[in-house]
């Protein structure tokens, strides 16, 4: 009996470690490794962050003088802005500083060379800029545009102000003598063989109809100061062909000319623009010159403005 029991026992414990030994094998072996290793319960994570700087401000810009044009010429304006940046005038990217001037219908005229001219007080800088102005750009208010930007180039400002651009009165003329041909006793409508006389604006006001104007004088005798061309014997006008410019009638265009004061040239313009262009109508207008009578009792002579009288004037106004 006692050796049955041994037996059995024997066989129960077998089955009980055959059945821990399937329990065992049929564990996931993750699950036993994690029991012994662990698992994470943290992690690192680095962080890079950007913090922009704050934009420049431009605080001021100063003209240095008024400005005004020069006669067929250039000006060139002075122009000086302050820049302030709480990051420090290093910050400042002086390559973008521009300054541009605008006026309606105008040419803008502007600069992106800019000079750092001083530093100072760690976050202030002091900018020079300067923009040429035409003889032929508009009288008025201008507006002045500052722009700057610092070294992320994504920061900005503008600055405006403005300047009142003064008017002046100009021209010049060519030829400076008009010439006819021989002529004849008795002969009429005699139109001068080097004309057109062409005025050209060399300033910025627009001369307008009733605005360009004539002082006349008599064409005397170089020999004998006795005889001459009387003025109102000339007219001028701005057309030519056919005899325009000898047409005071009517319908005619031509202005007739008056000794001693000064006469309007009918119709006739000088508005402002780049006569450079030299199309007889940009900054420029053009005089035509006829000599309609010359009467039957002057003599065979040389006749001038230069004896007594002295040349004609022209005049805009």
């Amino acid at each position: 009996m006692e050796n049955k029991k041994r037996g059995a026992s024997f066989i129960f414990g077998f089955l009980l470690f055959s059945i821990l030994m399937i329990s065992f094998v049929s564990a996931d072996l993750s699950d036993f490794f994690s029991s012994i290793t662990g698992r994470a319960t943290s992690q690192n994570v680095g962080l890079n962050i950007s913090i922009a700087g704050t934009p420049p401000n431009i605080t001021m810009v100063i003209i240095n003088a008024a400005p005004s044009i020069t006669e067929n010429g250039i000006t060139n304006l002075m122009l000086n802005f302050t820049v302030h940046d709480v990051d420090g005038f290093g910050n400042i990217n002086g390559s973008n500083a521009k300054v541009s001037l605008n006026k309606t219908l105008e040419t803008t005229r502007s600069n992106s060379s800019c000079l750092n001219t001083a530093n100072f007080s760690t976050d202030y800088a002091n900018f020079t800029c300067t923009v040429s102005i035409h003889y032929f750009d508009a009288s008025g208010v201008w507006s002045v545009n500052a722009s700057i930007g610092d070294l992320s180039s994504t920061n900005v400002n503008n600055h405006t102000a403005t300047f009142t651009l003064g008017q002046t009165s100009a021209f010049v003329s060519s030829p400076g003598n008009l010439t006819f041909s021989t002529l004849s006793r008795g002969a009429s409508n005699q139109t001068a063989s080097n004309d057109p006389l062409l005025l050209n604006n060399t300033g910025n006001k627009n001369i307008t109809a009733g605005n360009v104007q004539i002082n006349a004088t008599d064409l005397i005798g170089e020999t004998n100061a006795a005889y001459g061309i009387w003025a109102a014997n000339i007219s001028v006008g701005i057309f030519t062909g056919s005899n325009k410019e000898c047409d005071i009638g009517i319908n005619g265009n031509a202005s007739s000319m008056n000794k001693s004061y000064f006469n309007a040239v009918n119709q006739s313009i000088l508005l402002v623009g780049n006569h450079s262009a030299n199309d007889g109508s940009t900054g420029q207008e053009q005089l035509y010159f006829c000599i309609r009578t010359i009467g039957t009792e002057i003599i065979s002579q040389a006749y001038t403005t230069n004896v007594t009288q002295g040349p004609w004037t022209i005049k805009i106004i």
